[in-house]
């Protein structure tokens, strides 16, 4: 294998999303490092996404402890490291320590709004300092919705971001559930009049999806990442984040946060517990790889200023396979040396929203409505 492949660490590339990162950076002959706690299940996972790739990708495979000394000891002479692993608030932290300890570039897949906060106030600075890029929800969820809402932003007299995700017949991997279970028991926020404001939790809203005719049922899913993102951004004031689905398993996830709640009376190791367990009876197994048929999306963004109103939209396909299309896009920037920022960022901010998106339709995964 190359000698270069230590440059990349991908952690947790046994995972659903990490073979399918594996599968991008594969593609583009971008060598990496498959790192996990199970060498044997590594290799079996980047056999498959050899398999459905059509021929073998470059990488070498390393088992590690899940601690901050071993792993850093592994990032040592590494320019970027992917953390997949996941629910994040449990076992996310020990990587962002290290990868900063072993002075790395950061990515992450997280949707969890309170692990980005966090992680932003306790290492952003660090980051910065180093000249290294902390970014996180660096995944379908939520640098979509930034790309949409950047194309509203290139009008005048836009202060304000409603962004929606829908999905026709997404389904969650295993991961994704337990990280979206938790997320939604715990308190989560929106931007209005430059000041975070808390949900209400397990409430479902009547909302239009673009181009669709059916109603649907909407969430605001954890907060999403762009509330953060835009709270010390001077363009905009107010910004909330919903996801749309099929109703029945939108009633089902709003149920079962009840439980949590309920059961857990907030003390958060319980509610930890207790969605985890509530998550795995939602999603039993993983899915099969996503079909671009049938595992379609829309993100959509309602901008308002005091005169005038914006409507964007990106229209996409196959949101897990994207998400592996956009860290090995973010992977191939970093190397270029073409990252446009340092310490915690939003891709869309480090990579150009227009960048990412014209990528994105030259290979074939969206068309995209600027307003």
């Amino acid at each position: 294998m190359s000698s270069t492949a230590s440059e990349i660490i991908v952690y947790g590339a046994s995972g659903y999303t990490g073979k399918l990162i594996a599968e991008s950076l594969g593609r583009r002959n971008i060598p990496f490092t498959a790192a996990g706690r199970n060498a044997e299940r590594i290799s079996k996972a980047m056999a498959l996404a050899s398999e459905r790739l059509g021929r073998a990708i470059d990488h070498e495979v390393a088992e590690v402890p899940h601690d901050a000394a071993s792993l850093t000891s592994l990032f040592n002479g590494a320019r970027i490291v992917v953390n997949v692993t996941g629910p994040f608030a449990r076992i996310g932290e020990t990587v962002v320590k290290a990868a900063l300890e072993a002075n790395c570039n950061y990515l992450d897949t997280t949707g969890e709004q309170d692990f980005i906060f966090d992680m932003e106030k306790k290492y952003s600075d660090a980051f910065r300092a180093r000249g290294l890029l902390q970014s996180q929800a660096c995944a379908y969820m939520w640098t979509f919705g930034a790309m949409a809402a950047e194309l509203a932003l290139e009008h005048d007299d836009i202060d304000s971001i409603d962004l929606m995700y829908s999905s026709d017949r997404g389904v969650p991997s295993v991961a994704s559930t337990r990280s979206f279970m938790r997320m939604l028991a715990c308190p989560h926020y929106y931007l209005a009049d430059n000041e975070l404001v808390e949900w209400e939790r397990a409430k479902l809203f009547d909302v239009n999806i673009p181009d669709s005719m059916t109603t649907f049922r909407a969430s605001p899913w954890g907060g999403g990442a762009e509330p953060g993102w835009y709270l010390k951004d001077d363009r905009v004031r107010n910004c909330r984040v919903m996801i749309g689905a099929q109703n029945e398993l939108m009633e089902q996830v709003r149920d079962g946060v009840r439980q949590i709640i309920d059961r857990s009376q907030d003390d958060p190791a319980a509610r930890d517990t207790i969605a985890y367990a509530v998550a795995d009876a939602i999603t039993l197994e993983e899915p099969q790889k996503e079909d671009p048929r049938t595992h379609r999306c829309i993100i959509s963004c309602h901008a308002r200023g005091t005169t005038h109103a914006v409507t964007t939209k990106i229209i996409l396909h196959s949101a897990y396979v994207a998400t592996g299309e956009l860290i090995a896009m973010g992977c191939a920037d970093l190397l270029a040396g073409k990252s446009k920022a340092v310490g915690c960022s939003s891709a869309v901010r480090a990579f150009g929203h227009r960048r990412l998106l014209d990528e994105f339709r030259e290979n074939g995964f969206l068309t995209y409505l600027a307003g």
